[in-house]
């Protein structure tokens, strides 16, 4: 579906961590930006999606970023590639770095997010210690590679992930920061767990 907005439209839910991750770039590159919920629960045990949704992406998935009147020629609806085009477009990054972020990105996506879901949905206890433990290992090898400093007392700074292990400006976070975030936002949630 193309929108004679000016602006693109962020098909999102507001629990979807992959949705957060396009919304939380989009406002990070100050990207004007229609946001439209487009899952609801009512009292049906699976989502009601909106019919522009359906039209927009026929899979319903969220996000779905559509472009308005064909500035781009495209839908896109993976999140990290959102990520990747933002900054391709918004930041003096090196295609080459850019690229080897983007890797960086689905590594830990593999690493953080695939987990965090089996301590979600798989239907026994061992799968999900066996998800906790990869979450968990993910995690620690991530927060190794962030720069902490102290600043005085117990008040910490952070420098943001690059994939060299070098620390960036504390107020520039990169592709991968957007990928693994939303899922350390959400640990709490698999405390029943």
């Amino acid at each position: 579906m193309r929108s004679s907005s000016s602006k693109p439209i962020l098909y999102s839910a507001w629990f979807c961590p992959y949705a957060q991750r396009v919304w939380a770039g989009l406002h990070h590159f100050d990207v004007d930006f229609e946001l439209i919920e487009s899952l609801g629960s009512g009292m049906q045990p699976k989502y009601t999606k909106l019919p522009e949704l359906l039209i927009a992406n026929p899979q319903g998935l969220v996000p779905t970023l559509v472009y308005p009147n064909n500035s781009k020629d495209t839908i896109k609806c993976e999140s990290i590639d959102i990520l990747k085009d933002l900054y391709q477009e918004r930041t003096p990054q090196k295609e080459e770095e850019l690229s080897e972020l983007y890797q960086e990105a689905k590594l830990w996506n593999q690493k953080v997010c695939s987990p965090y879901y089996r301590v979600l949905v798989k239907p026994d206890q061992a799968g999900r210690r066996e998800g906790w433990k990869d979450m968990l290992a993910g995690l620690t090898a991530f927060s190794k590679l962030l720069q902490w400093e102290e600043t005085g007392g117990e008040t910490r700074t952070i420098s943001f992930y690059d994939c060299k292990g070098n620390s960036q400006d504390d107020s520039k976070p990169s592709l991968v920061d957007f990928t693994v975030f939303p899922w350390i936002h959400r640990l709490c949630v698999i405390e029943v767990y």
